[in-house]
Formats: structure tokens, sequence, C-alpha cells
């Protein structure tokens, strides 16, 4: 068994984007509605993140009774300022705001997360764009590592707009044979046991077990939940499999420091 290590080349990446982001006078603002601790702490590691890399920052926090109307005049406040070179909303958004209209307010050029639906339009015509981060992370690791998803079987469980499609349609266009697996699938596990790599980016603790697996596979798990456990069964799992990312410590780097891949190709550099 060996470990995708995500923080291994997250700081690789580090050095990379410092040099290519070096004299960038752009500022990516990050909105934070509400106090949700789990949203803080996002955000604060996309601070600290910014600052190794050399990127200004502008933090604007919201109360989460902060009317739709307010929370979109402050989003087109930023896409008039020619400083922000990026705009992040942290998610979740309170139940009170509709999340892709406050989504579709960010112009597409300082769309950083790529959630907008003018973003997925571009994704869905196969242009030459960005992704959401944690695709886009998932991508750079196997890269990393020298794992080719060229006519491989792909097994992508959860189809959100998040992970789920942005890595099935990144995985497309790279050849991989991808099958979507989500709650009306049946037989999953018969599924996944016949691929090459399972990406699971479901959100159910230790979902992925024995039972899931075979030998000489390689699992990605996207699931953060709640005690820091991912969707697959570490211990079981670890045991028959060649690769497989830690929770935390896998998936998490590479989307943190793909939003600033990302902010990088939407200023140019």
């Amino acid at each position: 068994m060996n470990i995708l290590d995500g923080k291994k080349v997250r700081d690789e990446l580090v050095i990379s984007l410092k040099e290519r982001l070096s004299g960038c006078d752009k500022t990516l603002a990050i909105i934070l509605v509400g106090d949700r601790e789990d949203s803080k702490t996002y955000v604060k590691h996309k601070i600290i993140m910014a600052e190794k890399i050399g990127i200004q920052t502008k933090k604007i926090l919201c109360s989460d009774v902060v009317p739709e109307e307010k929370l979109i005049s402050t989003i087109d406040s930023l896409n008039k300022d020619n400083d922000i070179g990026g705009i992040i909303v942290q998610l979740p958004l309170p139940d009170t705001l509709d999340k892709q209209k406050v989504l579709d307010s960010i112009y597409i050029n300082k769309d950083v997360d790529a959630l907008s639906t003018a973003a997925w339009n571009k994704i869905n015509r196969g242009d030459n764009c960005i992704y959401p981060a944690t695709a886009t992370g998932i991508i750079t690791l196997l890269d990393k590592y020298n794992i080719d998803v060229k006519g491989k079987k792909v097994s992508v469980i959860g189809r959100s707009n998040l992970v789920g499609k942005p890595v099935a349609m990144l995985l497309n266009k790279r050849g991989a044979n991808v099958t979507v697996c989500h709650t009306q699938t049946e037989d999953v596990p018969g599924i996944t046991k016949k691929s090459d790599i399972i990406i699971s980016a479901a959100g159910v603790p230790n979902l992925i077990t024995k039972d899931y697996v075979s030998r000489g596979q390689i699992i990605i798990d996207v699931g953060i939940n709640k005690g820091l456990v991912g969707d697959v069964d570490f211990n079981e799992v670890s045991k028959v499999v060649e690769y497989i990312t830690p929770v935390p410590g896998g998936v998490g780097p590479m989307t943190v420091i793909s939003i600033f891949e990302n902010f990088a190709r939407l200023v140019g550099k």
C-alpha cells in the first residue's frame, strides 16, 4: 500500500505558484456568511495559504441573516473592483439564501470556485477553462504520482457539482472509462470492485469497506466527515489496495492549493 500524500504535493506546488504569482497585485476576496466553525476553519486555511504564496486576501464577513440583495450587491462591488482578481463565497450558505443565485452573481472572470452557471456552461462545452478546485486537485494528485487514467475503469461515487460531476468530466477528457455511482445505483460494490480507480465523494463515513475494493486499486477519498473521518474505512481498505489517500492529508490540501491554481489562471499567470 502506498500513500498519495496531498500535503507533500501541495508543498511542492506552493513553491511553483509563489514564482508564478510573484509581483501579482490582484487580491483574492473571500466572503464568509455566518459563523459556522467549519466554514471559518476553511477560510482560515485559505488565508494562510495565500500568505505562503504571497497573495493578498480580503475577507468579507456577513451575518447569517444578511439579505440576499445585500450579499449580491457586495459581490457586485467586488466584480467591478479592478484590484480584485478572484472571488470566493464560502459554502454552505444559510438556507435563507438562494445559493445558485448568489454564485451566479460572480463574474465568470473572477469565479475562482467555477460553480456559477456561466462557468458550468464553459465546462459542459469542453472549453479550456478552470474546474472546481477539488476536481482539479484530484487530477493534479494523480499526475504527480504518474498515474495515467487513459483507458482505466474509474468509479466516481457522488454526482455533486463540487466534485462528482467535474471530476468525471476531467477523467473522460483524459480517456478514462468513467461510471458515476449515486444513491439510485444498484450493486455499487459490484461496480467498484471491477474498477482500477475509485473516487468517493459521497460524504458518508466509512462507506467504502473491503467489500467494495480489489487488490491493486487506487482509492481517492474525498470525504471529510464529522470527526475528520473519510468515506473510506482506511484501516480495512489500505490492506488491500495499491494506492490510497489519507483523511486528512490527501485531497483536502490539494483542494486548497488548486484554488490558487485557479486564481493564477484567472489573473493570467
